[in-house]
């Protein structure tokens, strides 16, 4: 371990280019491929807060969610090994593997072979880049829907991070995928949430207020207007995006039984007040300043679609009455990305952890009994923590926990930190 620490201190970078290689576990060759990519950035700066400190919203939003591919790539296999997904080490498989940073973190913990997909020949540049060294893991330029890959044969881990949102086909995506995953193999899929009510104020790739409740058609008319862009690159960048059970039902029609990974939560059932309320005030500011430039049918079918999506989240919340209805309710409100793990014949799948409805029951109460073993615990944290708020560590080591939060994971944290940003400007006008 010493060892280890001495090597990557003997191996550091100075500046920025360090710092991040430090941060974030990335090839100094990606980090160059990126810097020669986006030459209009201030790469002078010394460090990664700094840097990050020079960037517009949307550019410290995509260019984290980047650097941070190789501990995001980490998170997932952590999930994975965590609910006994991995059964075998040999062949892993990433569509839409964009900076490869899960290959790099599949290899590292053991795997033979790793091989990425990636639609784009400038992403799959930069993900080689990120490979570079690592034996037997490769990343493939080509179409997923439309070119044939079965002769690559069965994978004991299929992952598809942030990626079948933006296809054309979602339903031969996970149809191609299914195939590819060998029995008692593993497919998972990162996929983010339409109705998350921080999304509808704010979506996560354009951070376009109420673009997640229209079609794709108007979608692409909502983010020419919104960003004075041609709609092409909508359709470009993004197909069509689903409800949670559409996907369940996807998977299961292809033989994987699905489950869903407690991840990605922003907030509880109690804070959901203030979340509609922040979600209110970015409908207003939208009516009073964007609206009036919209095409008024556009403005009209939208309008129409966020108030009924307002509804419904109150009548939902109204509507939660017990453990299975508040699940419900934080799976389709409150996690800003679903982790869905499915597995090719779960014989060996932990009791409750299916998503069929008649096995909610059984994972609601083994759920009840957890957090029943845990009270006692976190009667004791919240006793130390009420001690420790008023002393002079706490109120130095917000950095350090978020920077904790942020390693754990990167999109997570800067998610929270954009929305506690946004509540501040709000707050002082």
């Amino acid at each position: 371990m010493f060892r280890y620490f001495l090597k990557r201190f003997d191996n550091r970078r100075p500046g920025l280019l360090g710092d991040i290689i430090q941060k974030f576990y990335v090839s100094e060759k990606f980090v160059l491929e990126y810097q020669r990519l986006r030459p209009e950035l201030d790469w002078s700066r010394k460090t990664w807060e700094e840097f990050l400190d020079s960037l517009s919203s949307l550019d410290r939003l995509h260019i984290s969610f980047a650097m941070s591919t190789v501990l995001r790539g980490r998170y997932s296999f952590s999930l994975l090994n965590g609910h006994s997904c991995i059964r075998a080490k040999k062949r892993y498989l990433d569509i839409g593997t964009a900076y490869a940073g899960f290959l790099r973190a599949y290899k590292e913990q053991g795997f033979e072979e790793a091989i990425g997909i990636e639609l784009q020949e400038r992403l799959a540049i930069l993900g080689r880049a990120n490979i570079d060294g690592l034996d037997n893991t490769q990343v493939i330029v080509g179409d997923f829907i439309q070119d044939d890959y079965s002769h690559l044969g069965a994978f004991d881990v299929v992952t598809c991070n942030d990626v079948i949102e933006h296809v054309d086909d979602a339903i031969i995506a996970i149809q191609k995928m299914s195939g590819m995953v060998a029995d008692g193999g593993t497919l998972c899929m990162e996929v983010p949430n339409r109705d998350h009510i921080n999304f509808v104020a704010s979506d996560g790739h354009f951070q376009i207020f109420g673009i997640t409740q229209l079609d794709r058609d108007d979608a692409a008319l909502h983010y020419e207007a919104a960003l004075k862009a041609d709609r092409k690159n909508y359709f470009f960048q993004m197909g069509e995006m689903y409800e949670l059970d559409w996907y369940i039902e996807q998977l299961a029609r292809n033989g994987l039984n699905a489950f869903i990974a407690d991840t990605h939560m922003i907030g509880g059932v109690e804070d959901v007040p203030e979340l509609i309320a922040g979600l209110q005030r970015a409908y207003a500011e939208w009516r009073q300043n964007l609206k009036p430039h919209l095409d008024p049918s556009l403005a009209a079918r939208l309008t129409e679609a966020v108030e009924s999506y307002i509804q419904r989240l109150e009548q939902d919340f109204s509507g939660i009455k017990d453990e299975l209805s508040r699940k419900r309710f934080e799976d389709k409100y409150l996690r800003s990305f679903w982790t869905i793990l499915a597995i090719k014949g779960g014989s060996h799948l932990k009791s409750g952890s299916g998503y069929s409805r008649q096995d909610e029951v059984i994972a609601i109460e083994k759920l009840e009994a957890d957090i029943r073993q845990k009270d006692a615990q976190i009667a004791f944290l919240n006793e130390q923590i009420a001690q420790m708020r008023n002393s002079f560590f706490w109120k130095f080591s917000r950095p350090l926990r978020f920077l904790g939060r942020f390693a754990r994971s990167p999109r997570r944290a800067y998610y929270e930190l954009l929305g506690a940003w946004k509540t501040r400007m709000r707050r002082n006008g």
